[in-house]
């Protein structure tokens, strides 16, 4: 997992080609004035920008992926986002290709708060829970780049 602010975004270069490319198209284009919907980049990189409102950590869950790393940027709201390597979880639901995820409880390793103009990249040892309230419920705007980790 990483985790910083989209000023600092350029000192993430060269982790790898398609992140490289998911950062170059976040540097080039206003995400704020992109209409929520899904998005394709490329063969190998989609994103997806929604809003929802956040909720209590009970009522959540941590997700992990196998095929996509997760590249989350927040343009409004906070957020806490909860975090595990999937080791240390228990599986609740079965990865699905549909959902392109499996679902796990647990207890947390680390957590991080979400706010406006942040970005995080979950890879697949990542379990993650977004979208928990923090001290009062919040409305957020994200753009989640699925980077395929497959290449």
């Amino acid at each position: 997992m990483i985790t910083n602010k989209l000023q600092n975004i350029n000192n993430y270069k060269g982790l790898s080609k398609h992140i490289d490319t998911v950062i170059n198209y976040i540097i080039e284009h206003d995400l704020n004035k992109i209409d929520f919907g899904k998005y394709i980049i490329n063969d190998d990189i989609f994103f997806i920008k929604s809003k929802y409102t956040t909720k209590s950590r009970k009522d959540s869950f941590y997700e992990a992926h196998l095929k996509y790393i997760d590249f989350q940027v927040i343009l409004e709201g906070e957020e806490l986002i909860y975090g595990s390597d999937v080791e240390n979880l228990t599986e609740t639901t079965k990865y699905s290709n549909e959902s392109e995820a499996a679902f796990y409880k647990g207890k947390f390793q680390w957590c991080i708060l979400g706010a406006e103009s942040t970005f995080a990249i979950f890879y697949f040892d990542d379990g993650h829970m977004p979208g928990v309230t923090n001290k009062n419920s919040s409305d957020i705007v994200k753009v989640v780049f699925k980077i395929n980790g497959d290449k």
